[in-house]
């Protein structure tokens, strides 16, 4: 529990400290394309340096999936399919943007610190019906902290009051061997899709506010 919390300690640091640099704020939702279809739920600032260069810093809970997680939990799993950890993470990204008249391509890069609080494990039951089951993270035997860096490709669309809508595919990669055994290596990886929205914040103007 302490460790979750000096966790959120962080993340909430980071998310202040950055609000005070920002244009943008957004959310988002999506999903991981690995073979298990898991969750993912983002919150962000993008502070805007040039019309083609953002910077944006992230805060996300996603469930990060492997295959090789299987052979972890049971020698012969009977029925077990996939495997996946419960993550939040802070992420900086640098985003280059590709402008045209009412919609923008861009790509997104930088690291990501994560932690994980929980594991799953995915049966295919009667009928190919699947069932998701929580487990301890120690039911996996890897290591609580991972870091790596995020690549990701999107597009950006204008809509009403200078909003956004968006839609990007990432691919994550830990640098991290996870595994709590020096004997063997793990790193974690992940590919998701999102898809959000993106508000304009607006700025006080002090010469006005200073009139009154």
């Amino acid at each position: 529990m302490k460790g979750i919390g000096n966790c959120g300690i962080l993340l909430f640091l980071l998310f202040f400290v950055n609000s005070a640099l920002t244009q943008q704020i957004g959310l988002s939702g999506g999903a991981s394309v690995d073979p298990i279809t898991s969750l993912r739920l983002a919150a962000f600032y993008e502070h805007e340096l040039e019309p083609w260069l953002s910077i944006q810093p992230e805060i996300s809970y996603l469930q990060k999936g492997h295959s090789s997680l299987v052979d972890r939990l049971f020698e012969e799993p009977p029925g077990l399919r996939y495997g996946a950890l419960d993550a939040f993470s802070s992420s900086v990204f640098a985003k280059f943007r590709l402008k045209r008249p009412n919609f923008s391509f861009y790509i997104l890069a930088g690291p990501s610190l994560s932690r994980f609080t929980g594991a799953i494990a995915v049966f295919a039951g009667e009928d190919e019906i699947y069932q998701r089951v929580r487990l301890p993270l120690s039911s996996y035997e890897v290591k609580a902290w991972d870091w790596g860096g995020t690549i990701g490709l999107g597009l950006e669309k204008d809509i009403r009051k200078k909003q956004k809508i968006f839609v990007d595919v990432r691919y994550y990669q830990g640098f991290e061997n996870l595994n709590q055994s020096s004997e063997r290596v793990f790193y974690l990886e992940a590919l998701y899709f999102d898809f959000g929205l993106i508000i304009p914040l607006t700025r006080r103007d002090k010469k006005k506010s200073q009139a009154r």
